[in-house]
């Protein structure tokens, strides 16, 4: 079986800790701003599943909440579902850098394909989940500036 390979990205955002926390914790707008290459999205109170399309590979993914401590979250791999996927685990980490800045990091592991599916997983598969974390991560940040920028108007 092939190791774990770790993707990981991060965005700076002008929001608060608790706002920032409060919508990675709420797995059910996940669907809001999640890249277009996760299809199929699902969530409930235990946690949720995905495809994430790539050129000539679906990974698909159950993932259920591991735990939250000091400004992190985790997803990991639902192991009572046989049907859990190649993604293992999805990490979330905040560090305030004041009142309403704070550097948020996504932390995808996945299995990566194996025999010939290697040439592709270096080329193409990793370039591509990479990027779709990305997108995601900058129209999170998108979403909750936009919300951040909403509340001071109205104070």
């Amino acid at each position: 079986m092939p190791a774990l390979v770790r993707i990981r990205e991060d965005v700076h955002v002008h929001a608060s800790a608790q706002a920032v926390l409060q919508r990675v914790l709420d797995l059910a707008t996940y669907d809001e701003w999640l890249a277009p290459a996760f299809r199929d999205y699902r969530a409930d109170d235990e946690g949720c599943s995905f495809d994430l399309v790539l050129p000539g590979r679906v990974d698909h993914a159950r993932l259920r909440r591991g735990g939250v401590e000091a400004g992190a979250f985790s997803l990991v791999r639902d192991g009572a579902n046989s049907g859990a996927g190649a993604v293992d685990s999805i990490v979330w980490a905040m560090h305030s850098e004041s009142a309403r800045e704070v550097h948020l990091t996504a932390e995808m592991a996945y299995l990566p394909a194996s025999g010939f599916g290697t040439i592709l997983e270096t080329t193409v598969h990793r370039p591509n989940r990479t990027q779709a974390l990305r997108d995601s991560l900058w129209a999170l940040k998108q979403l909750l500036e936009a919300a951040a920028r909403e509340q001071a108007a109205r104070v």
